[in-house]
């Protein structure tokens, strides 16, 4: 049995199935199954290997994976073989990837790919289709929630020195990669694939946010600034419950319309990040990631609010449209905070 099947087999406690029941109504069963298996991968998943901290992937819609590079090999400059993204995971000139967050093994990354972002066009459940291999980019479980959420305040506060010209910019990006090889990894492939032409699509959740963010913003400071007009032509964001907020991914050129922004009022993350803070108040945002961190490490029952199926699920219409599909599909962003 693959890894795959595992996580998509695993069946949820009844507890697990009140807590989701009760969280607004009647939400369908494969949407509690699937916040059950999230809210037990933040409490249970013992810490991952490091060699898969930043693991860049290809997955297929019918579950195969090929590892593509591990965040140490990876680069800004396209190989002389060509870009580490296939052609093959490229359509109608797009890359599509997928950024995780916080204390989720690699598996529940796969299982979320799997039924949320390549879910059939004509039984998408709750689910959206990207209609092509997405690029998995794994942020990987350390010891504890409590670890991993510090580790992304550590992005947001490296985020917010290079936002506010605090330290050189070459010296923000060494401690950032070091710290967090997944911001490494998104880096290197967002940037080889504007150098290629290619359009990206970032899906993103949670720790990725702050990732993707810090990464942006990155490569729209180098070169002398160039990169910001493509990023501003060529990156849509769908954010879900993103440590990062609306502005940060706007100043590092990304258009309004072409970042979708998603999250229960009720999220702890959603309260910690939505607010853009500027680089003056650095200190407080330290201060308030570390203690949702701390609050994730000591009540790792947060509820299906900050669960992917559940956002999901939250964003469908009553007559089962789904505007984060038509967003995918190439339509204008928007920001949808529900209850």
């Amino acid at each position: 049995m693959s890894a795959l099947t595992a996580v998509g087999a695993s069946v949820p406690s009844a507890g697990a199935r009140s807590r989701c029941a009760a969280s607004s109504a009647a939400p369908p069963k494969e949407v509690c199954e699937g916040v059950e298996r999230y809210e037990r991968n933040l409490s249970l998943t013992p810490a991952e290997s490091p060699e898969v901290h930043g693991l860049v992937y290809e997955q297929y819609a019918d579950g195969r994976v090929t590892v593509l590079k591990h965040a140490p090999h990876t680069t800004p400059d396209i190989p002389s073989t060509g870009p580490d993204i296939p052609a093959d995971a490229v359509k109608d000139n797009r890359v599509f990837i997928y950024v995780d967050g916080i204390h989720q093994d690699l598996a529940c990354q796969h299982d979320q790919i799997h039924r949320l972002l390549q879910a059939p066009r004509k039984d998408p459940s709750q689910g959206v289709s990207a209609d092509q291999p997405v690029i998995g980019i794994h942020e990987a479980a350390g010891v504890n929630a409590g670890i991993d959420g510090t580790r992304i305040a550590l992005d947001l506060g490296w985020l917010k020195a290079l936002q506010g010209h605090f330290l050189p910019m070459s010296i923000i990006r060494t401690a950032a990669f070091r710290s967090d090889m997944a911001v490494k990894s998104v880096h290197d492939e967002v940037k080889q694939s504007l150098a290629a032409g290619r359009d990206v699509q970032i899906a993103l959740h949670s720790g990725g946010g702050a990732e993707t963010a810090l990464a942006l913003n990155l490569i729209a400071r180098e070169d002398g600034g160039r990169w910001k007009n493509v990023i501003r032509d060529h990156v849509r964001i769908l954010a879900l419950a993103p440590a990062a907020s609306f502005k940060d991914f706007e100043v590092a050129g990304v258009k309004k319309d072409s970042i979708y922004y998603t999250a229960s009022q009720h999220d702890p993350v959603y309260k910690l990040a939505h607010a853009y803070v500027p680089p003056s108040q650095m200190a407080v945002l330290l201060a308030r990631s570390t203690a949702v961190g701390v609050h994730l490490l000591f009540n790792p029952d947060v509820g299906p609010v900050h669960a992917p199926d559940y956002i999901f699920w939250r964003n469908m219409e009553p007559d089962g449209s789904q505007p984060i599909q038509a967003f995918l599909d190439g339509g204008a962003g928007s920001t949808n905070i529900f209850d």
